[in-house]
């Protein structure tokens, strides 16, 4: 078993209690969600399955995930952390399907220019903007506070909306060094989880945190800052997104409505095949590699065989176990170990409740295949 590495959920299991106490009040229902979810989260409380090795049969209870979208370990394939920027990334393709849906049309080469003439696109920018922002007015859906209030009166949001109509907008439009892949998988960062990632966690001793940051205003230089936990849980759900936060919108033919047809019509046009995920190079800050299978579904023994889902766990079936960790639970270690011997050690939970043991159909002193099968079964009387 490798050695447990700090996490938020940590931090969150040992002081959440003192947290609750003091903050809970305040506590949105988005962040008290994602509280619970967080401290529940790869543990008994949300169930579990058993996993085996298709090489060496090792077999394991894996805990859920709760995939709150908060959540730094459920979202380990990008790094966690959440932007107000006042500025947003477009990832544009660089053409269209024709009318008829017969041809590619790629985007013309004006001159030495990338993509389309930036003056172009800064107008057509302008213009889509200020269409939409009267629209959201019409209809309500701006608020003003403080010095903003003058504009709130329909005359004067619109003698502001004339004014900005006269202004030169930004857009920066050029051929990435990198190539493509190195501007998605930037962007890709910034998509997922919010607040900090486990892997800037360093200790957490007598009820404060410690944790890396980098000081963009020193150089970029790597610092540690320590806080009391309940502080840190506290800066920690101020990153949880609002109900119905829409991170990414697609448009065009990545719109939701026909993306999968019209993928297919583009790489059937472009001769081009579908990229399987993973297969890419590069990889993450936090230590998944996309020219590897995920560490999570690797079997911790033998190291080259994948653990293949087996079995579902309920929450009783877990309760039944006599060991629960946030991690996963070991069932079998070699050919000489089952099921059965781990169902022999359980105790007999409270009366009331009512018992469920893990059990393997092979007979007991038989070599574990990779096929095996298990079901969830009460004991005999």
């Amino acid at each position: 078993m490798s050695e447990h590495r700090l996490e938020v959920a940590d931090v969150f299991r040992t002081y959440g209690d003192d947290f609750l106490a003091r903050w809970g009040h305040v506590l949105s229902r988005q962040q008290r969600k994602a509280f619970d979810d967080i401290r529940a989260c790869r543990t008994a409380a949300l169930g579990g399955h058993v996993e085996q090795c298709d090489q060496c049969g090792h077999c394991a209870i894996s805990y859920n995930s709760c995939r709150n979208r908060s959540c730094p370990k459920c979202q380990a394939a990008a790094r966690a952390k959440w932007l107000a920027e006042r500025h947003i990334h477009c990832v544009v393709p660089g053409g269209g399907i024709s009318p008829d849906n017969s041809r590619w049309i790629p985007c013309r080469r004006y001159r030495k220019s990338f993509f389309l003439p930036v003056k172009v696109l800064s107008r057509r920018f302008r213009k889509r903007f200020l269409i939409h922002l009267r629209r959201a007015f019409r209809k309500g859906k701006l608020q003003f506070h403080g010095e903003l209030e003058s504009i709130a009166q329909p005359a004067a949001f619109e003698a502001l909306c004339r004014k900005a109509g006269q202004l030169k907008r930004v857009v920066y439009a050029k051929r990435p060094f990198g190539g493509p892949e190195q501007v998605l998988r930037y962007l890709a960062r910034y998509t997922h989880r919010v607040a900090i990632s486990n892997r800037r966690l360093l200790s957490l001793t007598d009820g404060r945190v410690a944790f890396e940051w980098k000081d963009y205003a020193d150089g970029n230089q790597t610092k540690t800052m320590t806080l009391e936990a309940v502080e840190f849980i506290r800066r920690f759900l101020l990153h949880v997104l609002p109900s119905g936060f829409v991170h990414i919108r697609h448009f065009g033919f990545l719109a939701n409505r026909k993306r999968k047809e019209k993928l297919a019509l583009c790489r059937s046009l472009l001769s081009a095949r579908q990229t399987v995920i993973g297969a890419s190079a590069g990889s993450s800050s936090d230590g998944y590699s996309a020219t590897q299978e995920p560490a999570p579904h690797r079997c911790p023994v033998c190291k080259t065989g994948r653990m293949i889902f087996m079995q579902v766990l309920t929450t009783a079936a877990l309760d039944c176990l006599p060991y629960q960790s946030p991690r996963s639970q070991i069932l079998h270690d070699g050919n000489d170990h089952t099921l059965d011997s781990v169902t022999a050690q359980t105790a007999r939970p409270p009366s009331g409740r009512e018992e469920i043991l893990v059990r393997n159909r092979r007979p007991v002193g038989q070599s574990q295949s990779p096929h095996t099968r298990f079901e969830l079964s009460r004991p005999r009387a």
